[in-house]
């Protein structure tokens, strides 16, 4: 069944049986995302689908991603095929998250040895190890028009990536290798800053070396042979020092990731710093620096003026070391992003921050959360953001803001000619300690001097019924709003989730809508039932609802059974991408399991915390349902659910349950989820049928 129709000017053609896209020369072939049971692509359907390429020039790339129980016969499929037909040369091969154990299955030596023409690799999260490295070598030295090449989550030690150095020599076109999340210590590392140090891979301009156990050693070594490295990443390694190394050219690193290094207090960073005068971005989050450290190195930033991204979050910076920062921030004019979460910045920091941030004009987002923010020093910071005209994103969450801080801030943000786009406010003090109705009007207002807001999070702040009032009609007055979290909102009462729901329900282009932790009542439940229903949401994608303490829902079973049917009734009739019913604690039995076997339109579903066993099988029964018959599902999640119970009384049937909903997901395509806290009664079965299950 071929379908053609052009695409952004270019020929696309689509085939329906084996998925076969063509963008131009590009023809991409995959495995069709949801396939079903008596699915079976053969050879045969291939090659007759590839009679419409009659184009020898064609380019094609196969990609089969996290499914491994298709990897195998797919892949061997598809390539001979493409041989026997000689319709095109296969420049591109993603194949990440198969479990690919070459020891086990040589198949995919023999593939890339007769594809020569190969310009991307992905072969991330299989079972490589360093065997299967020196196999795969051979191979790879004969794809010689390789550009990217990625091994993450591979298990590769220091033998694998020795064998590999010495392969990619003679890759001369390689710009990208990404070896992160394997086993390398300093010994591979060296073998890989030796082979840049050759001259092998002389284009190389990215390398991830991310999640391994490289030291101080290793990590010299290959600063010392940047040559045209333009991004370096050595996320979460193993240094401590990063002593300075003297290099015989001008670098052209732009990006430098030592993100959660277990930098200790002799760090030579401030000379790295000053050997890199074209560094872009840093990323420095997570590395514990502390205020002594960013004092020595606010010199060597502020010789960095191109530098766009810094982040510094969770550094234990301080007021000491973020006056330090504000010293250096008037020299960062093209500066675009700056974190410095969980630093622990006091009024102190926040005064130094208010009075040389202004200097960034090009400052577009600005993250403070879990601070301490208080005092004047906070007002001081906030009245200067009207004049940061660019400020699009402003994380705020978790800090201590009184009225007097939003009040500035409304202000601030009212005067400012570009408005925010993005504003968080999780877990504030500025509702709980509202008094009086011009306390509650500023609150409001913050959000009305926000017109373009796309993104808001108002979740975990006490509310009460002046509150209301003034605080959820004002987010009508962003018409733009896309994402809207209200998670937890303490003292709302159904009054206030009312004119929640009323305003929610006059955004068009909301796609996000959060309420977990919802007060559990059946109006509340029949106010955003009547929502979904009355199709104003109608770009509504993901819905997040939950309730801590549903099970104190007041009213008789029946009517608790029929305000949670009639709400799973309207979300059926929404195609959602993510639904999430997380911590409801509901009985999952008669019509609310029934209601739920219908919600065939989610793509992924989250269904944690609830009670799938008590009512009966029928729970159980509805998750088979809906992973067998919903033609869309492509995750779900069981999470503390307890889909078996301990009592022998009832240990057979969830057990048998539990065993045939994994056997529907993995026939299905679905993609199943489950806690070992879910998994743990498995053990205490007595069955001989327990391995099995």
């Amino acid at each position: 069944w071929p379908v053609s129709h052009t695409l952004l000017g270019l020929r696309v053609s689509v085939c329906i049986r084996s998925h076969l896209l063509q963008y131009g020369r590009r023809v991409i072939f995959s495995r069709p995302p949801h396939h079903r049971e008596g699915y079976q692509l053969t050879g045969y359907m291939i090659k007759k689908d590839l009679t419409r390429f009659p184009n020898k020039g064609s380019e094609f790339e196969i990609r089969v991603q996290d499914q491994p129980r298709f990897a195998s016969t797919f892949l061997p499929a598809c390539c001979e095929a493409l041989w026997s037909q000689g319709c095109g040369k296969i420049v591109s091969l993603k194949l990440c998250g198969n479990k690919i154990s070459v020891d086990e299955d040589d198949s995919l030596v023999q593939i890339i040895s007769n594809c020569p023409e190969l310009t991307h690799l992905d072969l991330g999260t299989n079972r490589l190890c360093d065997s299967g490295v020196s196999q795969l070598a051979a191979a790879l030295g004969s794809c010689t028009a390789l550009t990217h090449l990625k091994m993450t989550k591979n298990y590769i030690g220091d033998a694998g990536a020795n064998r590999l150095a010495s392969v990619l020599c003679g890759c001369s076109r390689l710009t990208c290798l990404e070896l992160g999340s394997n086993k390398l210590h300093d010994a591979g590392a060296s073998d890989i800053a030796a082979m840049l140090g050759a001259g092998g891979c002389a284009n190389l301009a990215r390398l991830n070396l991310s999640e391994n156990r490289i030291g101080d050693a290793g990590a010299a070594l290959i600063i010392r042979n940047l040559s045209s490295l333009t991004e370096l990443n050595l996320h979460s390694n193993k240094l401590e020092r990063l002593p300075y190394v003297q290099t015989s050219y001008s670098s052209l690193l732009l990006n430098l990731d030592l993100a959660h290094c277990e930098f200790g207090v002799n760090v030579d960073l401030p000379e790295l710093l000053r050997s890199l005068p074209s560094l872009q971005k840093l990323d420095l989050y997570g590395t514990e620096l502390g205020r002594g450290s960013m004092v020595c190195l606010r010199d060597a930033l502020a010789q960095i003026h191109g530098i766009t991204w810094l982040d510094l979050g969770s550094c234990a910076l301080e007021d000491e070391g973020t006056v330090a920062l504000a010293w250096a921030l008037p020299q960062l004019t093209a500066l675009k992003e700056l974190d410095l979460m969980r630093n622990k910045i006091g009024q102190r920091g926040a005064e130094a921050l208010g009075g040389t941030i202004t200097r960034c004009e090009q400052l577009c987002r600005l993250s403070l959360s879990e601070n301490s923010l208080h005092g004047n020093g906070t007002i001081s910071l906030f009245s200067s953001l009207r004049q940061l005209r660019s400020l699009t994103h402003l994380d705020l969450n978790y800090n201590h803001l009184g009225l007097q801080h939003i009040t500035a801030l409304a202000a601030s943000l009212e005067e400012c000619p570009v408005c925010l786009k993005t504003l968080l406010l999780r877990k504030q003090r500025f509702l709980s300690l509202a008094s009086g109705e011009e306390g509650f009007a500023q609150v409001g207002g913050l959000l009305k001097a926000c017109p373009a807001l796309e993104a808001v999070d108002l979740s975990e702040n006490m509310m009460n019924e002046g509150c209301n009032m003034y605080v959820f009609p004002a987010l009508a007055s962003c018409p733009r709003l896309r994402v809207a979290r209200l998670d937890n909102m303490t003292g709302c009462g159904p009054a206030g989730y009312k004119l929640i729901l009323e305003a929610v329900g006059q955004l068009k282009c909301l796609t996000k809508l959060s309420l977990q932790r919802i007060l559990p009542s059946a109006e509340i439940f029949g106010n955003l039932a009547a929502l979904l229903d009355s199709g104003s949401l109608t770009a509504l994608t993901s819905l997040d609802i939950g309730s801590e303490h549903s099970e104190r829902m007041a009213g008789s079973k029946e009517e608790k059974e029929a305000a949670r049917a009639a709400l799973l009734r309207s979300i059926s009739g929404i195609k959602l991408k993510r639904l999430v019913l997380n911590d409801m604690r509901w009985e999952f039995s008669g019509q609310v399991a029934e209601a739920l076997a219908g919600c065939t339109l989610v793509r992924d579903l989250d269904v944690g915390c609830n009670d799938f066993v008590t009512g009966g099988p029928s729970g159980m029964e509805a998750l088979i349902s809906l992973v067998t018959h919903s033609r869309v599902l492509h995750r779900l999640m069981v999470r503390n659910a307890g889909l078996v119970r301990a009592n022998r009384a009832s240990l057979k049937v969830g057990e048998r349950n539990a065993t045939e909903l994994c056997q529907m997901a993995l026939r299905h395509g679905v993609q199943l989820t489950v806690t070992e806290e879910t998994l743990f009664f498995f053990h205490g079965s007595d069955s001989d049928s327990e391995s099995e299950s």
